[in-house]
């Protein structure tokens, strides 16, 4: 594994994170409205599933093209 991939994968560590807490901020603050499942509530947690599910693929189609690699 070279500093490209160390990089990419600090990258994908990062966002998730990033996501983790911002969606979680969003999830608490859409929770606390007059409504409880409001409409913005349920977006947020659509958005945090697919990014990370997106995170996910380009993490394990980088995985596959290292071990492409490395035969």
């Amino acid at each position: 594994m070279n500093l490209k991939d160390v990089m990419i994968y600090m990258f994908f560590g990062i966002g998730t994170l990033l996501l983790i807490y911002f969606g979680c901020i969003g999830l608490i603050n859409s929770a606390m409205s007059d409504t409880f499942p409001s409409s913005r509530f349920i977006i947020i947690l659509i958005l945090m599933i697919v990014v990370t599910w997106s995170i996910g693929l380009g993490l394990r189609k980088h995985r596959i093209l290292i071990a492409a690699r490395r035969k």
